[in-house]
């Protein structure tokens, strides 16, 4: 599967999220089967939650109707977002796209929610960082099953941090009349991406989210550990009390043998005399390890680059 978008979307992505940096900005994309034709972004929103906004919900179906009456037969595919180091991924995010993705269904339509990231502090080092991402079928199979965000759950569908979202390759659709344009330009000097980048404002806002994911996921790290504290010191109490049931039923059958199964204690009733916590929900914990993982990847990648670019300097000059 792949999705095909128009040189014109892309290059109002990179209009409005340059124009919106270092803030971020969402908004709905329209489109056909398996491309992108329309975005719009949301007015006046630079939060992660815009997606579910009421005024936000009633703009998307505004901007449909507009395209109806304009006898442009394009549907909502989902949303764009533009984000700094991979800050994108969020809790009211995915509870959007599973939302939207129940309405698809219930209207007969089968096609997944679409999500385009793009990272408009990759522009100043000359770089389109855009990518098309779906929930993935491990995802949809916790979210939709009866379990949800359990550990046995997440367990028994493969689904970790890595495999949230599933990115899909993107084909970049020029018309005619840009392809002769492209073809009039002239090449410029490209010995300018041997500079180093200035891109430390970019740099400390991922490390800043950094840290504070990592504060966030050690918070909620230690709600779960609390609870399995909770539950270790409650499970002996099951073996003990089935223990003492035994036992009972023993003593009953000696005294009487006659006695039936009904007349017995049921060793399943272990749950009328103990309760046992509940199991908080790993699914903050899934959406803070997978930030967490954007952010690291980010950082190592834009390293990675400006290490080559010194040493290469650095070799050239005989340093």
């Amino acid at each position: 599967m792949s999705v095909e978008i128009n040189s014109s979307v892309v290059l109002k992505l990179v209009r409005v999220s340059e124009d919106a940096f270092p803030h971020s900005i969402s908004g709905p994309v329209y489109g056909f089967e398996n491309s992108v034709s329309h975005v719009y972004a949301f007015p006046g929103n630079h939060s992660e939650d815009a997606t579910v906004r009421p005024n936000n919900v009633k703009f998307q179906s505004e901007v449909l109707d507009l395209l109806k009456q304009a006898h442009i037969g394009a549907t909502a595919k989902g949303w764009f977002i533009s984000a700094v180091g991979g800050k994108f991924l969020s809790q009211s995010l995915l509870e959007s796209m599973l939302s939207q993705r129940a309405a698809k269904q219930e209207s007969g339509d089968d096609s997944p929610v679409l999500l385009l990231v793009h990272d408009p502090s990759k522009q100043q080092q000359g770089i389109l960082s855009l990518g098309a991402f779906t929930l993935s079928e491990n995802f949809l199979n916790v979210a939709t099953s009866k379990e949800k965000y359990t550990t046995k759950n997440l367990n028994a569908n493969d689904l970790s941090y890595k495999n949230i979202l599933q990115e899909i390759p993107i084909k970049v659709h020029n018309p005619h009349l840009i392809n002769l344009t492209i073809q009039e330009l002239t090449i410029e000097d490209d010995h300018n991406i041997l500079n180093l980048s200035n891109s430390a404002t970019a740099a400390y806002t991922t490390i800043d989210q950094l840290f504070e994911t990592v504060d966030n996921f050690n918070y909620n790290q230690g709600n779960f550990h609390y609870y399995q504290r909770s539950l270790s010191r409650e499970l002996p109490k099951i073996s003990q009390w089935k223990q003492k049931a035994k036992l009972e039923n023993l003593n009953k059958l000696k005294a009487n043998p006659e006695l039936t199964e009904k007349d017995l204690v049921s060793l399943d009733d272990w749950s009328k005399h103990i309760k046992l916590p509940t199991e908080p929900s790993r699914f903050e914990n899934l959406v803070l390890s997978g930030l967490l993982n954007n952010y690291c990847n980010d950082l190592e990648s834009s390293g990675v680059s400006e290490l080559l670019k010194t040493f290469s300097t650095q070799k050239g000059l005989d340093i």
